[in-house]
């Protein structure tokens, strides 16, 4: 029988009043074993002041390290999707989502890590897992 851990998606902590830092020391807290940072691309003010969960891929990737070895909770991957494609998904590489960068930031970071794609169609799919082969 193979081992199930669990693990929760920032979006968890959504709030205007939390940091990324403190979202997992939550996270933690409460017995997640694994977290999966939401990044954005570019500057978010909320998120620059410390009020918000997501972080952004222009920072620095041991950022994440960092909280993550200061909880004592592992990475599972990162939350990197935009709802700025089609409205039913859309494959990677047609969003406005750098996954080029995305890779880029994995290498730095511990490497259990799993990318998961949002898609609305299977060719979407198919084509994501295409994209994202070439880029790994």
């Amino acid at each position: 029988m193979s081992n199930v851990y669990v693990g929760v998606n920032m979006e968890f902590v959504r709030h205007a009043d939390k940091s990324f830092e403190w979202g997992v020391e939550k996270a933690a807290e409460l017995g997640y074993e694994y977290v999966e940072p939401m990044v954005h691309w570019g500057r978010e003010l909320l998120s620059e002041a410390g009020y918000f969960h997501s972080i952004s891929m222009l920072d620095d990737p041991y950022r994440i390290k960092r909280a993550c070895e200061k909880a004592g909770i592992k990475l599972s991957g990162l939350s990197a999707h935009t709802p700025l494609c089609k409205p039913v998904g859309c494959a990677c590489g047609d969003g406005v989502i750098d996954w080029k960068q995305v890779v880029e930031i994995c290498e730095e970071l511990p490497r259990e890590i799993v990318f998961s794609v949002e898609c609305g169609t299977v060719e979407q799919a198919e084509r994501s897992i295409s994209y994202l082969k070439k880029l790994v």
